[in-house]
C-alpha cells in the first residue's frame, strides 16, 4: 500500500560540490520525528529531473524539495514543514502557548535568513566562486546569542527553528566552516547529532555525525 506522504528531493550525492539539500534534509527530518509512513522519491540533480515536465506539474518554479499528501502538493520549504505540522499535528513541534508560540514561530521564520546565507554560500561553492563565509557567519553569531539563553532554537524543547537552523549548520560544518568557534552552536548540533531521527536521515555523503 503506497505512503500517503510523498517527499522528491534529490538524491544528494547528485548535488556537485554540496552533496546535501538541506531543504529537504529538513523536510525528511520532520517527517521521521513525526512518525508517520513516507516515501521518498530520489531525483538525479545534476541531470535536472527536478525540472522535468512532470515536477513541473506539481511545482511549476521546478525546485524541490516538493511534497505531495493524498494529492495535496506543497513546495516551497518552509510551507512544507507548516503544513506538515498542520496536518501532522502530533508530535507538536510548535508549543500551545501564546507567548511560547510567539517566539517559536519568530524563530522558525527567522531560519529563513539562515537559508539564504547559506544558499549563497553554497551556491558560490558550487559555482567555484568565493563563498561569502563572512555574511554566514555574521548571521549564525545571531543564533549563537540565541542559543546562549535556551537548549533549544526557541526554548526547552525541539522545535520548527531546530530542524530548519541544524541541516544548515551541519552541512557548513561539512564544507569547512568553524564550528567550534561558536560553542552554543557546537553544543546545539551535538544535541540534535544525537537524536536517533537524525542519524537515520544523515546524508550518507557525509562523515558519520559524532
Amino acid at each position: 500500500m503506497p505512503a500517503d506522504l510523498v517527499l522528491y528531493a534529490p538524491d544528494y550525492a547528485s548535488v556537485p560540490v554540496i552533496e546535501c539539500s538541506p531543504p529537504s534534509w529538513m523536510v525528511h527530518l520532520l517527517l521521521v520525528e513525526k512518525g508517520f509512513p513516507y516515501e521518498i522519491r530520489w531525483l538525479d540533480f545534476s541531470s535536472g529531473e527536478h525540472r522535468t515536465d512532470a515536477m513541473r506539474e506539481l511545482n511549476p518554479r521546478g525546485t524541490i524539495p516538493v511534497l505531495v499528501d493524498r494529492g495535496a502538493v506543497v513546495h516551497e520549504t518552509f510551507a512544507i514543514l507548516a503544513y506538515l505540522e498542520h496536518a501532522r499535528p502530533t508530535p507538536a513541534f510548535l508549543p500551545e502557548d501564546d507567548a511560547a508560540r510567539a517566539v517559536a514561530l519568530t524563530r522558525f521564520f527567522e531560519t529563513s535568513y539562515v537559508k539564504r546565507v547559506g544558499m549563497d554560500v553554497f551556491g558560490a561553492l558550487m559555482r567555484g566562486d568565493n563563498p561569502p563565509w563572512s555574511a554566514f557567519d555574521e548571521e549564525l553569531s545571531r543564533w549563537e546569542g540565541y542559543l546562549g539563553a535556551t537548549r533549544f532554537a526557541s526554548g526547552d524543547r525541539i522545535g520548527l527553528a531546530d530542524v530548519a537552523l541544524f541541516t544548515y549548520v551541519a552541512t557548513a560544518k561539512k564544507l569547512g566552516w568553524d564550528l567550534d568557534a561558536r560553542p552554543n552552536l557546537r553544543a546545539h548540533h551535538d544535541v540534535l547529532c544525537a537524536r536517533d531521527t537524525v542519524r537515520s536521515t544523515w546524508p550518507k555523503t557525509f562523515e558519520p555525525p559524532i
